[in-house]
Protein backbone atom coordinates (compact mmCIF):
# COMPACT_ATOMS: atom_id res chain seq x y z
CA UNK A 1 0.00 0.00 0.00
CA UNK A 2 1.19 3.81 -1.18
CA UNK A 3 1.91 5.31 2.39
CA UNK A 4 -0.92 7.69 3.63
CA UNK A 5 2.00 11.02 3.02
CA UNK A 6 1.48 11.11 -0.77
CA UNK A 7 -2.02 13.56 -0.01
CA UNK A 8 -2.36 15.20 -3.81
CA UNK A 9 -4.04 13.26 -7.04
CA UNK A 10 -1.63 11.95 -9.91
CA UNK A 11 -2.65 13.10 -13.34
CA UNK A 12 -5.23 10.81 -14.96
CA UNK A 13 -2.19 10.50 -18.07
CA UNK A 14 0.13 8.37 -19.57
CA UNK A 15 3.68 7.92 -18.49
CA UNK A 16 5.97 10.05 -19.83
CA UNK A 17 9.17 8.96 -21.01
CA UNK A 18 11.69 9.59 -18.09
CA UNK A 19 15.69 10.88 -19.78
CA UNK A 20 18.37 13.05 -17.98
CA UNK A 21 16.82 15.19 -16.08
CA UNK A 22 17.92 17.27 -12.75
CA UNK A 23 15.15 19.24 -11.46
CA UNK A 24 16.84 23.09 -10.24
CA UNK A 25 14.00 24.78 -8.60
CA UNK A 26 15.23 27.80 -10.34
CA UNK A 27 12.54 30.33 -10.93
CA UNK A 28 10.15 28.73 -8.77
CA UNK A 29 10.16 25.85 -11.31
CA UNK A 30 9.18 21.90 -9.82
CA UNK A 31 8.49 19.14 -11.91
CA UNK A 32 6.83 16.64 -10.02
CA UNK A 33 5.43 19.14 -7.77
CA UNK A 34 8.29 17.43 -4.77
CA UNK A 35 7.21 18.51 -1.59
CA UNK A 36 9.08 18.02 1.93
CA UNK A 37 6.98 16.96 4.89
CA UNK A 38 4.59 19.41 5.58
CA UNK A 39 3.86 21.42 2.25
CA UNK A 40 2.69 23.82 4.86
CA UNK A 41 6.40 24.78 5.82
CA UNK A 42 8.01 24.55 2.16
CA UNK A 43 9.36 27.51 -0.25
CA UNK A 44 11.03 27.96 -2.87
CA UNK A 45 14.08 30.16 -1.98
CA UNK A 46 16.10 32.03 -4.94
CA UNK A 47 19.62 32.01 -2.84
CA UNK A 48 21.54 29.35 -0.65
CA UNK A 49 21.09 26.80 -3.22
CA UNK A 50 23.57 24.25 -4.62
CA UNK A 51 23.67 26.83 -5.73
CA UNK A 52 21.35 29.30 -6.43
CA UNK A 53 17.23 28.11 -6.05
CA UNK A 54 16.70 25.37 -3.97
CA UNK A 55 13.25 23.54 -2.12
CA UNK A 56 13.11 24.52 1.80
CA UNK A 57 11.51 22.90 4.45
CA UNK A 58 11.63 25.40 7.58
CA UNK A 59 9.29 24.94 10.67
CA UNK A 60 11.56 26.02 13.01
CA UNK A 61 9.22 28.38 14.18
CA UNK A 62 5.90 26.37 13.92
CA UNK A 63 4.89 22.87 15.11
CA UNK A 64 7.77 20.39 14.93
CA UNK A 65 7.49 17.35 12.43
CA UNK A 66 9.61 14.06 13.41
CA UNK A 67 13.03 12.60 13.03
CA UNK A 68 12.32 11.01 9.76
CA UNK A 69 12.01 13.38 6.19
CA UNK A 70 9.97 12.45 3.18
CA UNK A 71 10.82 14.20 -0.03
CA UNK A 72 8.14 12.97 -2.55
CA UNK A 73 6.05 13.70 -6.07
CA UNK A 74 2.34 14.89 -5.65
CA UNK A 75 2.29 14.87 -9.64
CA UNK A 76 3.37 12.23 -12.32
CA UNK A 77 3.54 11.62 -14.98
CA UNK A 78 6.56 13.88 -15.03
CA UNK A 79 10.44 13.76 -16.19
CA UNK A 80 10.87 10.76 -13.60
CA UNK A 81 8.12 8.38 -14.67
CA UNK A 82 8.18 5.74 -17.32
CA UNK A 83 9.48 2.91 -18.54
CA UNK A 84 13.45 2.56 -16.68
CA UNK A 85 14.45 -0.31 -18.27
CA UNK A 86 13.56 0.58 -22.09
CA UNK A 87 14.48 4.26 -21.27
CA UNK A 88 18.19 2.68 -19.78
CA UNK A 89 17.66 4.75 -16.14
CA UNK A 90 20.77 4.26 -14.18
CA UNK A 91 20.69 6.21 -11.04
CA UNK A 92 18.16 8.74 -8.97
CA UNK A 93 19.94 11.42 -7.24
CA UNK A 94 19.54 14.51 -4.89
CA UNK A 95 21.17 17.34 -2.94
CA UNK A 96 20.42 17.95 0.80
CA UNK A 97 21.61 20.92 3.27
CA UNK A 98 20.63 19.87 7.17
CA UNK A 99 20.52 23.92 8.42
CA UNK A 100 19.12 22.52 11.83
CA UNK A 101 17.66 19.21 12.23
CA UNK A 102 18.34 15.68 13.11
CA UNK A 103 22.06 14.79 12.03
CA UNK A 104 22.92 11.14 11.14
CA UNK A 105 20.07 8.39 9.72
CA UNK A 106 19.45 5.70 7.07
CA UNK A 107 18.49 6.62 3.36
CA UNK A 108 15.76 4.74 1.67
CA UNK A 109 14.47 5.30 -1.92
CA UNK A 110 10.92 4.63 -3.69
CA UNK A 111 10.06 3.70 -7.07
CA UNK A 112 6.38 3.91 -7.36
CA UNK A 113 3.87 1.33 -9.49
CA UNK A 114 0.41 2.99 -9.31
CA UNK A 115 -1.23 -0.24 -11.08
CA UNK A 116 -2.81 2.42 -13.51
CA UNK A 117 -5.25 3.64 -10.59
CA UNK A 118 -3.43 6.73 -9.30
CA UNK A 119 -6.29 8.04 -6.81
CA UNK A 120 -6.35 3.96 -5.29
CA UNK A 121 -2.96 3.73 -3.38
CA UNK A 122 -4.18 0.26 -2.28
CA UNK A 123 -2.79 -1.88 -5.63
CA UNK A 124 0.53 0.37 -5.82
CA UNK A 125 3.63 -2.09 -5.99
CA UNK A 126 6.66 -0.41 -4.19
CA UNK A 127 10.03 -0.81 -5.30
CA UNK A 128 12.32 0.15 -2.20
CA UNK A 129 16.82 0.36 -2.02
CA UNK A 130 18.16 1.01 0.92
CA UNK A 131 21.95 1.84 0.07
CA UNK A 132 24.95 2.38 2.30
CA UNK A 133 24.20 5.93 1.88
CA UNK A 134 26.48 7.82 4.55
CA UNK A 135 24.37 10.10 6.57
CA UNK A 136 24.40 14.11 5.69
CA UNK A 137 26.54 16.60 8.36
CA UNK A 138 25.71 19.33 9.45
CA UNK A 139 25.46 22.17 7.92
CA UNK A 140 26.26 22.06 4.28
CA UNK A 141 25.05 20.88 0.59
CA UNK A 142 25.56 16.85 0.50
CA UNK A 143 25.13 14.46 -2.56
CA UNK A 144 23.68 11.47 -3.08
CA UNK A 145 22.53 9.22 -6.08
CA UNK A 146 20.97 5.89 -5.62
CA UNK A 147 22.20 3.17 -8.16
CA UNK A 148 18.86 1.40 -10.32
CA UNK A 149 20.19 -2.08 -12.47
CA UNK A 150 17.03 -1.33 -14.38
CA UNK A 151 18.23 -3.93 -17.42
CA UNK A 152 17.86 -6.81 -14.69
CA UNK A 153 14.91 -8.84 -14.75
CA UNK A 154 15.65 -9.66 -11.10
CA UNK A 155 15.10 -8.52 -8.02
CA UNK A 156 19.12 -6.48 -7.60
CA UNK A 157 20.93 -6.39 -4.09
CA UNK A 158 19.64 -3.92 -1.48
CA UNK A 159 16.18 -3.81 -3.19
CA UNK A 160 12.80 -4.79 -1.21
CA UNK A 161 9.07 -4.78 -2.35
CA UNK A 162 6.67 -3.71 -0.81
CA UNK A 163 2.73 -3.72 -1.64
CA UNK A 164 0.16 -5.92 -2.53
CA UNK A 165 3.09 -7.77 -5.38
CA UNK A 166 5.61 -8.16 -2.81
CA UNK A 167 4.71 -11.90 -3.02
CA UNK A 168 5.40 -12.01 -6.71
CA UNK A 169 9.09 -11.40 -6.12
CA UNK A 170 11.47 -11.17 -9.31
CA UNK A 171 8.00 -10.87 -11.34
CA UNK A 172 7.10 -7.98 -9.87
CA UNK A 173 10.36 -6.32 -9.92
CA UNK A 174 10.44 -7.17 -13.80
CA UNK A 175 6.86 -5.59 -14.63
CA UNK A 176 7.21 -2.17 -11.72
CA UNK A 177 10.71 -1.32 -13.04
CA UNK A 178 9.23 -0.97 -17.05
CA UNK A 179 5.93 1.47 -15.36
CA UNK A 180 7.40 3.66 -12.77
CA UNK A 181 4.90 5.94 -11.86
CA UNK A 182 6.32 8.37 -9.08
CA UNK A 183 9.57 8.59 -7.00
CA UNK A 184 10.06 9.05 -3.00
CA UNK A 185 13.19 9.34 -0.86
CA UNK A 186 13.00 9.31 3.41
CA UNK A 187 15.70 10.12 5.52
CA UNK A 188 15.20 8.02 8.76
CA UNK A 189 17.56 9.97 12.06
CA UNK A 190 16.33 7.11 14.31
CA UNK A 191 14.74 4.08 12.85
CA UNK A 192 14.87 2.28 16.19
CA UNK A 193 12.14 4.97 17.09
CA UNK A 194 8.85 5.59 16.08
CA UNK A 195 8.66 9.36 15.99
CA UNK A 196 10.84 11.47 18.52
CA UNK A 197 9.86 15.03 17.35
CA UNK A 198 12.55 17.26 15.63
CA UNK A 199 12.70 20.85 14.22
CA UNK A 200 14.03 20.95 10.78
CA UNK A 201 15.56 23.51 8.28
CA UNK A 202 16.17 21.37 5.52
CA UNK A 203 17.20 21.94 2.12
CA UNK A 204 16.82 19.85 -1.44
CA UNK A 205 18.58 20.50 -4.88
CA UNK A 206 18.87 19.22 -7.93
CA UNK A 207 16.84 16.00 -8.15
CA UNK A 208 18.16 14.08 -10.74
CA UNK A 209 17.48 11.01 -12.72
CA UNK A 210 20.18 9.44 -14.98
CA UNK A 211 19.79 7.35 -18.01
CA UNK A 212 21.53 6.23 -21.07
CA UNK A 213 20.90 8.17 -24.38
CA UNK A 214 20.80 4.20 -25.99
CA UNK A 215 17.31 4.19 -27.24
CA UNK A 216 16.05 -0.06 -28.40
CA UNK A 217 16.69 -3.57 -28.46
CA UNK A 218 19.21 -4.97 -30.52
CA UNK A 219 17.97 -7.98 -31.84
CA UNK A 220 18.98 -10.49 -35.19
CA UNK A 221 22.17 -10.72 -33.11
CA UNK A 222 25.52 -11.35 -34.27
CA UNK A 223 25.53 -9.99 -37.62
CA UNK A 224 27.75 -11.25 -39.96
CA UNK A 225 31.39 -10.04 -39.95
CA UNK A 226 32.71 -8.03 -42.71
CA UNK A 227 35.70 -6.93 -44.82
CA UNK A 228 36.79 -5.46 -41.42
CA UNK A 229 37.00 -8.75 -39.35
CA UNK A 230 33.62 -7.43 -37.02
CA UNK A 231 30.15 -7.47 -37.67
CA UNK A 232 28.59 -4.09 -38.10
CA UNK A 233 26.64 -2.80 -35.40
CA UNK A 234 23.67 -0.37 -35.02
CA UNK A 235 22.50 1.62 -32.26
CA UNK A 236 20.19 4.88 -31.48
CA UNK A 237 20.22 7.74 -29.12
CA UNK A 238 17.86 10.17 -28.49
CA UNK A 239 14.57 10.51 -26.57
CA UNK A 240 11.90 7.56 -27.21
CA UNK A 241 9.00 10.22 -27.08
CA UNK A 242 7.58 10.45 -30.82
CA UNK A 243 6.73 14.41 -30.86
CA UNK A 244 10.60 15.34 -29.73
CA UNK A 245 11.72 13.90 -33.37
CA UNK A 246 15.64 13.69 -31.85
CA UNK A 247 16.35 9.88 -33.01
CA UNK A 248 20.09 9.52 -34.11
CA UNK A 249 21.21 6.46 -35.62
CA UNK A 250 24.92 5.30 -35.80
CA UNK A 251 26.48 2.17 -37.61
CA UNK A 252 29.70 1.44 -36.23
CA UNK A 253 32.68 -1.30 -37.24
CA UNK A 254 32.07 -0.69 -41.40
CA UNK A 255 34.65 -0.34 -43.90
CA UNK A 256 35.84 2.91 -44.47
CA UNK A 257 34.63 5.21 -47.72
CA UNK A 258 31.67 3.17 -48.04
CA UNK A 259 27.99 3.69 -49.60
CA UNK A 260 25.72 2.87 -46.61
CA UNK A 261 21.75 3.75 -45.51
CA UNK A 262 19.42 2.96 -42.94
CA UNK A 263 16.29 0.96 -43.50
CA UNK A 264 13.56 0.13 -41.54
CA UNK A 265 9.59 -1.56 -41.43
CA UNK A 266 7.10 -2.23 -38.76
CA UNK A 267 8.03 -5.59 -39.21
CA UNK A 268 10.82 -7.71 -38.17
CA UNK A 269 11.83 -10.73 -40.23
CA UNK A 270 15.26 -12.67 -41.48
CA UNK A 271 16.25 -13.21 -45.29
CA UNK A 272 19.93 -14.85 -45.24
CA UNK A 273 22.16 -13.39 -47.55
CA UNK A 274 19.65 -11.52 -50.05
CA UNK A 275 20.51 -9.87 -53.21
CA UNK A 276 24.34 -11.28 -52.88
CA UNK A 277 24.66 -10.12 -49.78
CA UNK A 278 27.08 -11.67 -47.01
CA UNK A 279 24.59 -10.62 -44.23
CA UNK A 280 21.13 -11.22 -43.78
CA UNK A 281 18.23 -8.66 -44.10
CA UNK A 282 16.32 -8.08 -40.31
CA UNK A 283 13.05 -5.91 -41.57
CA UNK A 284 10.86 -7.22 -44.10
CA UNK A 285 7.35 -6.13 -45.46
CA UNK A 286 7.37 -2.18 -46.65
CA UNK A 287 10.68 -0.94 -46.26
CA UNK A 288 11.56 2.72 -45.94
CA UNK A 289 15.33 3.41 -46.70
CA UNK A 290 16.85 6.69 -45.49
CA UNK A 291 19.76 9.33 -46.91
CA UNK A 292 21.68 6.95 -49.12
CA UNK A 293 25.35 8.55 -48.98
CA UNK A 294 28.47 7.24 -51.18
CA UNK A 295 31.47 7.42 -49.10
CA UNK A 296 29.37 7.80 -45.78
CA UNK A 297 31.76 5.50 -43.51
CA UNK A 298 34.13 7.65 -41.60
CA UNK A 299 36.43 6.31 -39.59
CA UNK A 300 34.05 2.73 -38.84
CA UNK A 301 31.14 4.89 -38.20
CA UNK A 302 27.71 5.78 -40.15
CA UNK A 303 24.93 8.07 -38.60
CA UNK A 304 22.14 9.97 -39.94
CA UNK A 305 19.41 11.59 -37.88
CA UNK A 306 15.55 10.74 -39.02
CA UNK A 307 12.79 12.39 -39.67
CA UNK A 308 9.75 10.74 -37.72
CA UNK A 309 7.89 13.23 -39.23
CA UNK A 310 8.51 12.19 -42.72
CA UNK A 311 9.56 8.43 -42.73
CA UNK A 312 9.90 7.75 -46.73
CA UNK A 313 7.36 4.43 -46.30
CA UNK A 314 6.31 3.19 -49.17
CA UNK A 315 3.43 3.37 -51.25
CA UNK A 316 2.23 6.23 -49.88
CA UNK A 317 5.22 7.84 -48.01
CA UNK A 318 5.73 10.61 -45.73
CA UNK A 319 4.61 8.89 -42.71
CA UNK A 320 4.61 10.05 -39.39
CA UNK A 321 5.67 8.35 -35.96
CA UNK A 322 2.98 7.82 -33.58
CA UNK A 323 3.40 7.09 -29.87
CA UNK A 324 2.68 3.45 -29.32
CA UNK A 325 4.56 2.32 -32.79
CA UNK A 326 7.23 -0.06 -32.70
CA UNK A 327 9.83 0.40 -36.39
CA UNK A 328 12.94 -1.86 -36.46
CA UNK A 329 15.65 -0.14 -38.30
CA UNK A 330 19.11 -1.48 -40.08
CA UNK A 331 22.26 -0.30 -41.97
CA UNK A 332 22.79 -1.82 -45.26
CA UNK A 333 26.28 -1.17 -46.24
CA UNK A 334 28.51 -2.16 -49.44
CA UNK A 335 31.21 -4.56 -48.41
CA UNK A 336 33.48 -6.26 -50.76
CA UNK A 337 33.74 -9.95 -49.81
CA UNK A 338 34.42 -13.17 -51.47
CA UNK A 339 30.91 -14.29 -53.39
CA UNK A 340 29.25 -10.89 -51.83
CA UNK A 341 29.20 -7.13 -52.02
CA UNK A 342 27.25 -5.65 -49.37
CA UNK A 343 25.84 -6.63 -45.89
CA UNK A 344 23.79 -5.52 -43.41
CA UNK A 345 24.36 -4.59 -39.40
CA UNK A 346 22.34 -6.61 -36.56
CA UNK A 347 18.67 -4.88 -36.04
CA UNK A 348 17.09 -2.11 -33.71
CA UNK A 349 13.87 -2.29 -32.65
CA UNK A 350 12.25 0.77 -31.25
CA UNK A 351 9.07 1.58 -29.60
CA UNK A 352 8.00 5.45 -29.44
CA UNK A 353 6.38 7.16 -26.54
Amino acid sequence: MRPSWILACALLSAPAAAQSFTETFDSGSNAGDWEVWWSNYNTIESTGGNPDWYLRLDNTSGSATCHFLRIFMNTWPSAYSGNYRTLGVTSIGLDVNVVQGAYGGVWTMTLGDDAGTPLDDSDDCLLVYTGAQPPPGAPGWTSYDFPIDAQSTTLPNGWTIEGPCASQGNAAWDAAIQSVDYVAFRLDTNPAVFCSFTNWDFGVDNIRIEANDDVGTSYCNPAVANSTGSPGAISGTGSLVAADNDLLLTASDLPDGQFAYFIASQTQGFVANPAGSQGNLCVVGSIARFNAEVGAVVNGEYSTEIDLTDVPLPPAFGYVVMPGDSWSFQCWYRDQNPGATSNFTNGLQILFQ
